[in-house]
């Protein structure tokens, strides 16, 4: 099963600013986060189920090699995941939860 992800405009910013940040940090590690997200979005559209609920259903899946979690719903009724935060690991776990309804 492959389902379509929907990518919320916070989510989309929070992309956008970290490549931007990794870029300034050395060129072309924004590209590698991205692969990286690209690769988790992937496992996560065919496995909606793997990583556990955290919070309201929310489910956190860990990017590999950055620091970074991916916070997604599973709309089982749309067949879709709906991506909500892409936040660093450490930083305040409650940052995400003003953007679920």
């Amino acid at each position: 099963m492959s389902l379509t992800a929907k990518i919320l405009p916070e989510a989309r910013l929070d992309i956008i600013e970290t490549i931007a940040w990794y870029n300034e940090q050395q060129a072309g590690l924004g590209k590698r986060f991205r692969n990286a997200l690209t690769d988790t979005i992937s496992l996560i559209r065919e496995q909606p189920m793997l990583f556990a609920e955290r919070y309201r259903s929310v489910r956190i899946a860990p990017l590999k090699k950055f620091p970074y979690l991916v916070y997604y719903l599973f709309d089982e009724p749309q067949q879709r995941i709906v991506i909500i935060a892409v936040l660093h690991g450490g930083r305040n776990p409650e940052a995400w939860k003003e953007r679920v309804v």
